[in-house]
């Protein structure tokens, strides 16, 4: 089969793929790009990293490619060798066959039909033997074989990923009744691979599509077991926790323009994206183990927020999440309720500088979860949501204006300065009253050093007193 003239013009525009071809026909080799990218391209999608099989000849082309690319490293495992190297800031990998036929049996051993596509970069020719073009066609991820899922159970979330990434995409029924059967297979894969795969659904634009996916599969609890006593927990209203989580997670992405709202412009990065799902996923996490039901039939999850930050906490250690990424969605867990806090009272500058403070350059994320959550939660009357709307405006107004100032404010004294006007030791103490004073200079009581310390030797004063009394 011929390669669409489209796909061809493509290939041959891009730089990389056209030096690896004239080295092809230089050396004899016979090297087939294979995988995501062909898919990507014929779905019109961007395109990076490639994956190539090679045949017959491979010495040669090898040796000029090493020669091309800023480092490499060769790769044996289950009788597969894999050249990977870095070449023009792109990650290539090279998987060795014996001759055509191996290019073949290396498609069918791939995990859907829309990855085991190969295109001869000599001839143009394409290589489908299991029907992955029809499939693309139709909008169809299939498996590529019988056991392609049991072999590698991570395949599951992978066939997820992939139709979340495309609207029109759907899993087949097969492929999803052979999920099914593989899906209790995920608790045997390492961890690393399943947060990476996992990283990949949140980011695809269908995050709560992808959830959703995995719930019908049977297989988001062995994913993520810390998610399956939510769905027997009810709250107000009668959602279970487990429905209010996934349609927070779908607000918070679809809502990651703050708008109107807080007067936010701009899409978060994919790392602030990540910590912010992350946190809606765990939120309410501490829910089922808080829940309390009064007489009058009246619900409380007092404290659900503490919980919830250890149950999130433990899952960012299994999965062995970077540790500042890990910091962030523990905070925003432990802080979720903050803005409704705030709203439920007439909140002063102070407290409103002490959010910002605690939440520091994740305020806006923290602001997203708010709105999502709230949206998400049983209705409430229009007057409490007209305060929460400008709890969050008045937030993201002081951030935007008075942020660096209060994030970073000029330090006026230290805790020596401290120690030793005060005549203290090392302690908690120390602490309060450097807090004590920056909110002061942030007030406008104190302004210049020489205030912070004629207030310092005040609280002398005032400490004798109290003990002499």
């Amino acid at each position: 089969m011929r390669i669409p003239r489209r796909i061809a013009l493509a290939l041959r525009r891009d730089p990389l793929l056209e030096r690896l071809r004239r080295e092809a026909e230089r050396t004899g080799a016979e090297v087939f790009l294979v995988g995501g990218y062909l898919r990507d391209r014929f779905l019109r999608r961007p395109v990076r990293d490639c994956d190539f099989v090679l045949a017959g000849v491979r010495r040669p082309f090898l040796a000029r490619v090493r020669r091309m690319a800023a480092g490499g490293v060769t790769l044996r495992r289950g009788g597969v060798t894999n050249h990977r190297f870095r070449i023009d800031g792109r990650a290539c990998d090279f998987v060795e066959v014996p001759g055509s036929r191996g290019v073949r049996a290396e498609l069918r051993r791939r995990d859907f039909t829309v990855n085991a596509l190969a295109c001869n970069l000599r001839t143009g020719a394409i290589l489908d033997p299991c029907g992955g073009l029809r499939d693309l066609a139709r909008g169809r991820v299939r498996a590529a074989t019988p056991g392609a899922l049991a072999a590698d159970p991570l395949r599951i979330l992978r066939g997820v990923r992939i139709a979340c990434e495309r609207p029109s995409f759907t899993l087949a029924r097969e492929t999803r009744r052979r999920m099914r059967a593989a899906r209790r297979g995920i608790r045997t894969v390492a961890a690393e691979r399943i947060r990476d795969e996992f990283d990949r659904i949140l980011l695809s634009g269908a995050a709560e599509r992808g959830l959703r996916d995995l719930l019908a599969l049977e297989a988001l609890f062995p994913t993520l077991p810390e998610l399956e006593p939510l769905a027997g927990a009810h709250q107000a209203g009668g959602l279970s926790v487990l429905e209010h989580t996934l349609r927070v997670v779908g607000r918070a992405e679809r809502r990651s323009r703050l708008g109107p709202y807080f007067a936010f412009s701009g899409t978060p990065a994919p790392e602030d994206l990540l910590v912010l799902l992350y946190a809606a996923l765990f939120h309410d996490s501490g829910k089922p183990a808080t829940f309390a039901r009064e007489r009058d039939g009246t619900i409380h999850f007092h404290g659900h927020e503490t919980i919830s930050r250890e149950i999130a906490a433990g899952f960012l250690r299994r999965w062995r999440f970077p540790l500042a990424r890990a910091a962030r969605i523990e905070r925003l867990v432990l802080n979720h309720l903050r803005v409704g806090w705030l709203a439920a009272g007439d909140p002063s500058d102070r407290a409103l500088r002490r959010v910002i403070r605690d939440l520091e350059n994740d305020l806006p994320l923290l602001l997203l979860h708010s709105l999502a959550d709230r949206r998400s939660s049983a209705p409430r009357g229009r007057r409490e949501d007209r305060r929460h709307r400008a709890t969050g405006r008045a937030l993201y107004r002081m951030f935007r204006r008075r942020g660096r100032a209060i994030l970073r404010p000029p330090r006026l004294v230290d805790g020596h300065d401290v120690m030793r006007v005060l005549r203290i030791g090392p302690g908690p103490a120390v602490g309060d009253i450097l807090r004590d004073i920056r909110e002061r200079h942030e007030e406008g009581a104190i302004s210049t050093r020489k205030e912070a310390l004629r207030y310092l030797r005040t609280l002398r004063k005032e400490t004798i007193r109290t003990r002499i009394s």
